[in-house]
């Protein structure tokens, strides 16, 4: 491949002819594109300031300084008649067609096939310029030259009226540019800075225009299609006395002008409000002259089909010379425009095309809120690892991060690459609240299962059903138990008879069924990998990471390359006594390759970025708008998108019909309450919305990150609430989606702010509410949904005895059938309701310590402190001992509750205490006192912790006793009583 140069005027005039309308084709706009950033680059390539080589500096003087480059092949004359090679980037830019598509059907002109531009040395180029004026002056004084060639570029010849077209003539017969006349004019000979300034009257102003021009209302044009026009030259008036006499050019409306012809285009048309209007004052010094600014006409170039963008790309680099026209939009970089260009050439669509004001009318902002932003290479690693295990090595891949970051928008991605490769993504989500009716592993496998049930007539389906009885034969029904939809791919009923099966054989069993399982599907599914993803890991239960691990090591599957996992999970919130580790340190043994993705906080570049590419707007414009969410959002991920979407919902983020672009209003941004944290953000979101939708999303959040459509439904009809409207309302808001059935949550934060918003003392009081109403619904498949609601709600929201009958049985019942799914972790839940016998053995002990059964007192804070599972959960037990011990031994009830202090309480108190030390505490904790005054004590803060309130009551306790036996210690246990609730409150 060769090029070939061609003059910019003749490749004006090439173009010209070529456009069949007044309306530029899109391959013209990008072959004028590719001029524009050429020139742009090259006077943007200087070094320590200094533009090299020497430019122009006039702007008529640039067109001529121009070569335009033209890619052509070797078989091809390099004529610019002919047709070149096709060059179809336009259209594969624009998604049109295919390259070989375009190579078939159209074959583009040569003089459209542009390889870039060259500015060419010039010897009237004011080499000195540099030393003259400061950098920044010469970067305004480039771009507003460049500028005025590209408006020229992008009309095809038409040239506006600037100041610098006018000229002055000298009495010396010398012409300088109206536009210099702010500064002394000296002749060209003379050295002395001192020069005297020519008076006003001495110079005539004429039209500084080439002959092969014509003026056409604001703009001057090349005549390529009137050859009788007359031109416009540069001559200058003088009367009779050989004076030169001031002339002023004014509404030039294509009439006699100082006796030239000037006459209007007969193929362009021109709004008659594209008048310019130029006047100078007659004052005495050409100092003092004026030249007003004027509007050009760039409307005439959106007439002619150049973009909007495009338009105001140009506007912007005049303006930087002219004024403040566009307020911040005006260029300072000559690096800017030709990274705007840039953008405009390889992003047309984005940058360059129109809005579509219709599908913003539908869509508002259309940010796509399943989009992952700036994390390509994390995402390049997952599909490494995946190829990679596909290949035979035993891989895995986990994805971390904070809250977010966007991992599971990750994974869903790649589970969309999987899909569209042949592969099998099969997914499960643990829930904060352990809301799950299965478990999440057998949930997943589920809706597998139920997909490939839809498509029972298929050869898979039925070598499924006969591989699983094959390999399992009749212990293939403990599975359908515990992954119901394979009944419908066996064409059998699911046993749901209680059998008081031995446990722990149980559970080897379900490990090896689904190893067995995944195993089949594999096989049958030879071509298709499966991937099993589980998300949020956190809040996984050991029994759930104890199958995961069966699944990698047992499964000859993955050895094959037909099983991969993914994991993803908030590292900051697993500790290092969380089960999930297991799995790192068995894989490890075993010889995996772990892939660890980890998730950050996007960077303001990554975040400007997207804000550009959202907006149609270039980077360089909406810089303030993404420092402003930056430096809220830190970045994070879903914050910026939720903080843009509530910036449009609340119009300070808007379209402007006029200027056909979004628009903000920065001030009312800056200004706006907006939290720090994401999680505060979503709480004060949600406190703006109207009553029922508050209630209708705090309901759902009792359920977890998901609930059935159906038990909602059941709920509103039991208590008339009104629900599924407002929820409804609120996928429209963002805040959910529906999918499967399910009302979900549009993340975990959603949920978590929505479940804050309910009173404290409130919540298990719905949590039971909740549960009752779906047990009256008499649908068996609530059961363990009801269940977990009872759970929640505790014994504080029992009313009677008959609620704790219920309970008890539903527990009872819940259980078996956990057991009969092998799911035994949450069994042991049911038929072990710890905060339930808790509150009945605390509840027990205070009433013995009432009728003083000290002996069933005994056994029952025994039995509290044997098994409670931390220290918190028996001080209740602890103090009713001490109590009673008060009453039969004083000085052991002392010793008890310093025992309780400090082991229980944090709280050191010796167990005796000198006169001198006694006086030192004292004179501390009046200097403490000495810090509050009456009125702050009047308002003081609660005392809110549990663990405080439990030391105040000991201590008070304790006083008692101390008064008689240890009479030393008792000032000592007042102070603290004092100090804590100074600290603390009261």
């Amino acid at each position: 491949m060769t090029t070939t140069t061609v003059p910019f005027r003749q490749w004006m005039d090439k173009a010209l002819q070529h456009e069949s309308s007044n309306n530029l084709s899109p391959e013209c706009i990008s072959a004028a594109l590719r001029i524009a950033i050429s020139l742009a680059e090259q006077v943007d390539s200087s070094e320590d300031g200094v533009l090299s080589p020497p430019f122009p500096m006039s702007r008529v003087d640039w067109a001529d300084c121009i070569e335009v480059s033209l890619k052509t092949s070797d078989n091809l004359l390099d004529s610019a008649s002919q047709d070149l090679q096709t060059d179809n980037a336009v259209a594969c830019q624009r998604g049109e067609h295919g390259p070989q598509e375009v190579a078939v059907e159209q074959s583009i002109p040569s003089h459209l096939n542009v390889a870039g531009a060259q500015i060419l040395h010039n010897d009237h180029s004011q080499t000195n310029t540099n030393t003259t004026l400061i950098n920044g002056e010469l970067q305004r004084m480039f771009i507003y030259s460049l500028g005025l060639v590209f408006y020229q570029l992008f009309s095809l010849g038409q040239v506006p009226l600037t100041p610098e077209l006018l000229v002055v003539s000298c009495p010396n017969g010398e012409l300088r540019p109206l536009s210099s006349c702010s500064r002394p004019v000296n002749n060209r000979d003379a050295t002395s800075s001192n020069a005297e300034v020519a008076p006003l009257d001495n110079f005539a102003v004429a039209l500084n225009v080439p002959a092969d021009h014509e003026l056409n209302g604001n703009n001057i044009k090349r005549s390529t299609r009137e050859s009788e026009s007359s031109p416009v030259n540069g001559s200058t008036n003088i009367d009779g006395n050989g004076e030169a006499n001031f002339q002023t050019v004014s509404n030039v409306s294509g009439d006699q002008v100082n006796g030239n012809n000037i006459k209007r285009s007969t193929w362009e048309s021109e709004p008659s409000d594209a008048k310019r209007q130029i006047s100078v004052s007659t004052r005495s010094t050409i100092s003092s002259c004026e030249i007003v600014s004027c509007d050009l006409p760039i409307d005439l170039l959106r007439m002619q089909g150049v973009p909007s963008s495009l338009c105001d790309l140009i506007y912007n680099m005049i303006d930087c010379i002219n004024g403040d026209l566009m307020g911040n939009d005006s260029y300072s970089k000559i690096s800017d425009v030709a990274m705007d260009l840039q953008l405009m050439l390889q992003k047309p669509s984005i940058y360059l095309d129109p809005l579509n004001m219709d599908k913003i009318v539908e869509d508002g902002l259309g940010l796509d809120e399943t989009r992952l932003i700036g994390k390509d290479q994390e995402f390049a690693a997952l599909q490494s690892a995946y190829q990679r295990s596909t290949s035979g090595s035993s891989e895995l891949a986990l994805i971390t991060g904070l809250s977010g970051t966007g991992k599971t928008m990750l994974a869903n991605q790649f589970g969309s690459f999987v899909t569209a490769n042949g592969g099998m993504f099969v997914s499960g989500k643990f829930d904060q609240m352990g809301c799950n009716s299965f478990p999440v592993i057998a949930s997943a496998f589920n809706k597998y299962c139920e997909e490939l049930a839809r498509e029972e007539s298929t050869v898979q389906s039925v070598l499924v059903a006969f591989k699983l009885r094959e390999a399992l034969g009749d212990d293939v029904h403990y599975l359908t138990r515990m992954i119901p939809n394979l009944s419908k791919i066996l064409n059998e009923e699911v046993d749901e008879t209680f059998s008081n099966q031995e446990c722990i054989d149980a559970q080897r069993r379900i490990h090896y069924l689904l190893t067995q399982f995944v195993d089949v599907i594999c096989e049958v599914c030879s071509e298709k990998p499966m991937i099993l993803f589980l998300d949020d890991l956190q809040w996984a239960d050991s029994a759930s990471i104890s199958i995961v691990n069966q699944l990698l090591h047992g499964s000859p599957s993955r050895q094959n390359g037909k099983f991969f996992f993914v994991g993803s999970l908030r590292d900051d919130e697993v500790g290092n006594d969380h089960p999930f580790w297991s799995i790192i340190q068995s894989t490890t043994s075993f010889g995996y390759t772990i892939t660890k993705v980890m998730l950050e906080y996007l960077t303001e570049q990554v975040v400007k970025q997207f804000i550009s590419d959202l907006l149609h707007i270039t980077p360089r414009l909406v810089a303030r708008l993404s420092d402003i969410v930056f430096r809220r959002t830190k970045g994070n991920p879903l914050y910026v998108s939720k903080m843009l979407l509530s910036l449009n919902r609340k119009g300070l983020l808007y379209v402007s019909l006029r200027r056909n672009r979004w628009e903000w209003d920065e001030e009312k941004i800056v200004s706006e309450k907006i939290p720090d944290d994401v999680a505060m953000f979503f709480v004060a979101a949600i406190k703006t919305l109207d009553a029922d939708m508050r209630l209708a999303l705090s309901t759902l959040s009792c359920f977890g990150n998901s609930v059935r459509c159906v038990i909602i439904d059941a709920i509103q009809a039991d208590l008339s609430l009104n629900l599924t409207g407002p929820l409804d309302d609120a996928i429209g808001e963002g805040l959910l989606y529906k999918m499967n059935g399910k009302y979900c949550f549009g993340h975990d934060r959603i949920q978590e702010a929505a479940y804050s918003i309910i009173d404290e003392h409130e919540m298990c009081l719905h949590h039971m509410k909740y549960g009752m109403s779906l047990i009256k619904s008499g649908d068996s498949s609530f059961l363990f949904t009801a269940v977990t609601q009872f759970n929640y709600g505790g014994p504080k929201a029992v009313e009677d005895e008959e609620q704790c009958s219920i309970i008890a049985r539903y527990n009872l019942s819940a259980g078996k059938k956990a057991v009969e799914m092998s799911e035994f972790t949450n069994a042991f839940n049911y038929f072990n309701e710890y905060k339930l016998s808790l509150e009945l053995y605390n509840l027990a002990a205070k009433c013995a310590l009432v009728i003083k059964d000290l002996e069933s007192l005994t056994v029952l804070c025994s039995a509290v402190s044997k098994n409670a599972r931390n220290s918190e959960d028996a001080l209740d037990t602890s103090y009713i001992t001490m109590s009673m011990l008060a009453h039969a031994n004083a000085m052991l009830s002392i010793e008890h509750g310093l025992s309780i202090m400090s082991h229980q309480l944090d709280v050191h108190i010796p167990k005796s205490s000198s006169r001198e030390q006694t006086l030192k505490h004292i004179s501390r904790t009046e200097t403490m006192l000495d810090s509050v005054s009456n009125e702050m004590l009047l308002d003081y803060h609660l005392l809110t912790s549990h663990k405080k309130k439990m030391a105040m009551k000991v201590l008070a306790k304790m006083c008692i006793s101390l008064s008689q036996c240890k009479p030393d210690l008792f000032p000592l246990v007042v102070i603290t009583l004092v100090r804590l609730t100074i600290e603390h409150g009261v």
